[in-house]
């Protein structure tokens, strides 16, 4: 079977998917139109601000050529505004967004003006500038007139917009709604950490800021913290405060419009992003709620760093070194017949020697007790005999201090013992 015509018409299919996605995408671009909004919508001659941004499309003929001049026509369907009083000085922007990314009514650059000049009895206005913005597909051309006095009445009448009247231009048409606007907001009791309240609901007939203040009015000075909101209803909506609340306060909350369309809060006590009003001129949506700042609130705290205690490294004591004493020397007696020596034997024992061979030793075996005048002497069995006679066992200690350690340390007792034994040798020299 030949499947050539099928593989033909599959691909056909194909190519026309293709298209159609690529003529979808076209449909999609940008064209040229223009948006023309009132803020607020208010009747009853309300004093508003009217937002306009004409888009450069890919038909456009003023595309490629310099930005001269726009006008704005409220005259051609009723009920009609009134922009008598708008003036060069009271135009709030005027200018380009390139590529038309720019959020609401905000501009890459700005137009000079040269001239503003009322038309149609009030109903008209045309802004001429410097000329000396080029103008390319995808652009936004943005003006931001004030005040314009919406009609007595409601509706959606039509306002017809030209752009470059001095050149190649461009016209468009945007129904312009005028109606009553309405708002409400509630604010309950509620426990915070102090970095934010969180609004229970808020309803907003046109697009506009939901703002907690110290206290309700007109004060831009009492403005803790904002959060901009689309038309509709919104619940729980968390509202950042710029300086976090330290202890237990009451706040208000109130709904502003964003009257110029740039979605950043410019609210001085003005007209600008000024509150939402009755036809009274009252504000309109407020409500105030006792906040609650949890223990610890008031913003984040870092703990502090515990600084080290540095331990103090012993001091190693020192050992004394024992100091020898000296070992006296007895001399030779007249008649020549010896020498009796004392000497160390290094573990703190000295012993006397006399010239016949006897020997006394120290070693912490035989002590003097001093005080009473008698002489202790040892014999030739090494049994320590008093003046008195008596005898004394080596291995009995007598003083106060064990080791044969007087009072005054151990150098002292071995001085003591080593004299008591020299003694005894001369003695028993003497009666030998």
């Amino acid at each position: 079977m030949n499947t050539r015509p099928t593989a033909r018409l599959a691909l056909c299919a194909g190519l026309l998917v293709v298209v159609g996605a690529a003529t979808g995408v076209a449909a999609t671009a940008q064209t040229t139109g223009v948006a023309v909004d009132a803020t607020p919508t208010d009747t009853d001659e309300a004093e508003s601000t009217h937002t306009v941004v004409f888009t450069v499309g890919p038909d456009a003929e003023s595309a490629g050529g310099n930005f001269d001049s726009i006008r704005v026509d409220y005259s051609r369907e009723t009920p009609s505004a009134d922009v008598s009083n708008v003036g060069a000085g009271t135009v709030e922007r005027i200018g380009v967004d390139r590529g038309g990314d720019d959020v609401g009514t905000r501009l890459d650059e700005t137009a000079t003006i040269n001239e503003v000049t009322g038309e149609a009895d009030g109903s008209a206005i045309l802004v001429e500038t410097a000329g000396a913005l080029g103008l390319s597909e995808g652009d936004e051309v943005v003006v931001v007139l004030r005040p314009v006095q919406n009609p007595q009445n409601e509706g959606t009448p039509s306002a017809e917009v030209t752009l470059n009247t001095q050149g190649a231009a461009d016209t468009a048409t945007d129904a312009v709604t005028y109606e009553a606007t309405s708002a409400s907001v509630s604010l309950s009791d509620q426990r915070t950490d102090g970095d934010s309240v969180t609004v229970d609901s808020a309803t907003l007939s046109e697009g506009g800021w939901v703002v907690v203040l110290n206290e309700g009015g007109r004060n831009a000075d009492a403005v803790r913290g904002r959060t901009y909101l689309s038309a509709g209803s919104h619940s729980d909506v968390e509202v950042s405060l710029d300086e976090p609340a330290s202890s237990d306060t009451e706040l208000t909350a109130q709904v502003h419009h964003d009257t110029n369309g740039d979605r950043l809060f410019d609210y001085s006590g003005g007209n600008v992003d000024r509150p939402y009003e009755n036809a009274d001129g009252n504000i309109q949506a407020s409500d105030t709620g006792q906040v609650t700042v949890d223990e610890g609130g008031g913003g984040s705290t870092s703990a502090p760093t515990p600084t080290a205690t540095p331990t103090p490294t012993p001091t190693p004591t020192t050992t004394p070194t024992p100091t020898q004493t000296a070992t006296p020397t007895a001399t030779e007696d007249g008649d020549g017949s010896g020498t009796t020596e004392i000497s160390s034997d290094g573990d703190g024992s000295e012993t006397a020697t006399d010239g016949d061979g006897a020997t006394a030793t120290d070693g912490g075996e035989a002590a003097a007790e001093g005080g009473d005048g008698s002489e202790t002497t040892t014999d030739d069995e090494g049994t320590a005999t008093d003046g008195s006679g008596a005898a004394t066992d080596g291995d009995d200690d007598i003083g106060s201090g064990g080791g044969g350690t007087g009072a005054d340390g151990p150098g002292f007792g071995a001085v003591v013992a080593a004299t008591a034994l020299l003694l005894a040798a001369l003695t028993a020299r003497r009666r030998g």
